[in-house]
């Protein structure tokens, strides 16, 4: 069979360390097909495109470099690079799990649109299975969608832990202009095209915690946008795992504003103004619902800065005693 099965995306971007095993993790799979490997050099300033020079000899090994422009523009210059039928991503400090692809040919051979699965988190040679408890066959991508989230579930917003037909896809690329939710925005956009989704709850993949991995840095620019992009399909579909998501991120952004002082207060306030609607739909979440129902906003954020800096600096003082 000379036809490309798999095209595996990895943007490269400041991982010498990690990315020859990256590498390694694809060449060794088992696989009843043949795969390619695209490698895309996100204008990394250390060695990551020597190490990735050592496989240029591999015919199914693909390495595109250019500017440095971002993960998601790293992956659509892996989708329109790539000739396989259907795509998988990982990142270029993590690894694909040994039998990915084995487990993988079954869903190729029933022709399924898209395949989600599970994980294994790996934080200081500790492997913790993360298991997705959703299980399903031959569901559309909006059946999926719908009965996770019938379950007060969400879906993994990673797209490390998808195998997706590049023809479902079609035109759809991830948005450069995000900095943060990027996987989530085009996953909620490319999964409800499925028409034949199998979830399976078999880690195939190896994530690594690290402090310089794409998803660890948090910071305030990262925080509003992701509240943008769920509340964006919050107000889509108006179901109410969406909406606790996006106020559990609006707590994330309160948390950011108390810790540094150099944040804008005026910024704040209208993020929460134009997402006040959603905290009363979400479930739960008591406290914010009176705390901004009876101050109102402005005065809301004051409270809850002075409420978590005197709870913050109660903490300090307590561990300093210990």
């Amino acid at each position: 069979m000379s036809e490309i099965v798999y095209s595996v995306i990895i943007p490269v971007y400041n991982v010498e360390d990690y990315i020859y095993d990256c590498i390694k993790s694809i060449l060794n799979q088992k696989t009843k097909f043949n795969f390619e490997i695209i490698l895309v050099d996100d204008g990394s300033k250390d060695k990551s495109i020597e190490k990735c020079n050592k496989f240029s000899n591999y015919n199914n090994v693909t390495i595109v470099s250019q500017k440095n422009s971002g993960p998601s523009s790293a992956r659509n210059t892996g989708i329109k690079t790539s000739k396989g039928e259907y795509l998988l991503f990982l990142d270029g400090d993590d690894a694909l799990n040994d039998n990915c692809f084995e487990v993988l040919d079954a869903y190729v051979e029933l022709g399924a649109d898209v395949v989600a699965y599970s994980y294994y988190g790996v934080k200081d040679s500790q492997v913790q299975p993360i298991d997705f408890e959703f299980e399903c066959e031959e569901k559309t991508g909006k059946q999926f969608l719908n009965a996770v989230w019938g379950k007060g579930r969400n879906i993994f917003a990673t797209v490390w832990t998808y195998l997706i037909k590049k023809n479902v896809v079609g035109e759809v690329l991830f948005d450069e202009s995000l900095r943060n939710a990027e996987d989530f925005d085009f996953l909620m956009k490319v999964l409800p095209l499925a028409q034949n989704l199998y979830s399976i709850n078999k880690q195939l993949y190896k994530h690594y915690y690290r402090e310089t991995s794409l998803t660890s840095v948090i910071s305030m620019n990262k925080v509003i946008t992701d509240i943008k992009v769920r509340a964006k399909y919050y107000n889509e579909y108006k179901n109410i795992v969406l909406a606790n998501d996006c106020v559990y991120s609006l707590k994330a952004m309160l948390r950011v504003y108390c810790v540094n002082n150099n944040e804008s207060l005026s910024e704040v306030t209208t993020i929460l103004k134009n997402n006040k609607k959603i905290i009363f739909k979400s479930k739960g979440n008591l406290g914010a619902k009176l705390l901004f129902g009876v101050f109102g906003v402005f005065l809301g954020i004051k409270i809850y800065r002075f409420i978590y800096r005197m709870l913050r600096r109660k903490t300090l003082r307590t561990t300093m005693v210990k």
